[in-house]
């Protein structure tokens, strides 16, 4: 009697393509998933910008509009009261305040915005000149740890 020495080559044959065919479906998956995670950071990176140029925005208007141009209102800290950015008195939202005599004056306040994102800014005011507003903008809150925290910062300098 002659027996088949193929016995079993179809089973295996069947097995290396399906492994083949789930490889090639984990590949595109995993490269799907990354592309979609991708695409949602690049989301939150918005939402940080605006943030940033809220806070920005918020501090030149701030600067500008205080009594006639001659004097920043963030250069005494009596009248960075009433100050709103965004619905928000500065004073009331992690607001800090130091004057080095005849040098500068650095003021820095957080503002949480409507959208659950935040903004930490930072207003230089130089006796000489060459004054800095900093502003970095979060997607989330800032005091959050979470790994989708995206920061974006933006400078003026004036």
């Amino acid at each position: 009697m002659i027996k088949n020495q193929n016995f079993g080559f179809t089973i295996f044959l069947a097995l290396i393509v399906i492994s083949s065919i789930l490889a090639v479906g984990l590949g595109v998956f995993d490269i799907v998933f990354r592309e979609m995670r991708l695409s949602g950071l690049g989301e939150e990176s918005q939402l940080a910008f605006y943030a940033a140029d809220t806070g920005i925005e918020c501090a030149l208007y701030w600067d500008r509009k205080f009594p006639g141009f001659s004097k920043s209102v963030f250069m005494d800290p009596a009248a960075s009261h009433d100050v709103l950015c965004n619905s928000v008195d500065i004073t009331d939202s992690d607001w800090n305040f130091l004057v080095v005599p005849f040098i500068s004056t650095t003021t820095n306040f957080k503002l949480r915005l409507a959208n659950n994102s935040c903004v930490e800014v930072t207003v230089i005011k130089n006796e000489g000149g060459f004054d800095q507003i900093k502003s970095y903008g979060y997607n989330i809150d800032c005091e959050s740890i979470s790994p989708d925290k995206v920061r974006r910062g933006l400078m003026v300098t004036f």
